[in-house]
C-alpha cells in the first residue's frame, strides 16, 4: 500500500501545477489514475479501520473469556474478505501498519478457524 499512497502524493502534485491541463488526454488519464489510487487507498484504509475494531474486539473477548463476541468478529472477517477482493492480505498488513506485534489479530484468525487460541498465521 506504501506504494500506492506515494503514487497518489505524486499525482497530486503533478495535478496542482500549473500548466498540468494543457494536455487535455494527458490530465485526464492521470485523473483517472488518481481517481483509482484514492479509491484504493480509502478502501484500504477503511477495512484498516474495521479490522483495527474486530481486533479489539477480539482482545476483550479473550481477556474476559467470553465467547459472545465470536459470530459478530465472525461476520466482520466475512464483510472484510468480500471489502478486501483484491487487496494484498490485509489483515497482516493492517496491523503492522498500526504497529502491532499481532497478538490481537492472530486471535482474530484464530476465532475465524473456530479456535481459541493465540497462535499467528501471519508470517
Amino acid at each position: 500500500m506504501d506504494k500506492a499512497r506515494s503514487e497518489l502524493e505524486v499525482l497530486r502534485r503533478e495535478a496542482s501545477l500549473p500548466g498540468f491541463w494543457e494536455d487535455q488526454e494527458r490530465a485526464r488519464r492521470k485523473m483517472a489514475l488518481l481517481s483509482r489510487y484514492e479509491e484504493e487507498v480509502s478502501r484500504y484504509d477503511r477495512i484498516a479501520d474495521r479490522i483495527f475494531e474486530l481486533e479489539e474486539m477480539n482482545k476483550l473477548g479473550i481477556e474476559e473469556d467470553d465467547p459472545s463476541f465470536e459470530q459478530d468478529i465472525q461476520d466482520g472477517l466475512s464483510a472484510i474478505t468480500q471489502a478486501g477482493d483484491g487487496l494484498p492480505h490485509l489483515g497482516c498488513l493492517a496491523y503492522a501498519e498500526r504497529g502491532g506485534g499481532g497478538a490481537a489479530l492472530a486471535g482474530i484468525g484464530a476465532v475465524q478457524d473456530g479456535h481459541r487460541n493465540r497462535e499467528s498465521h501471519c508470517a
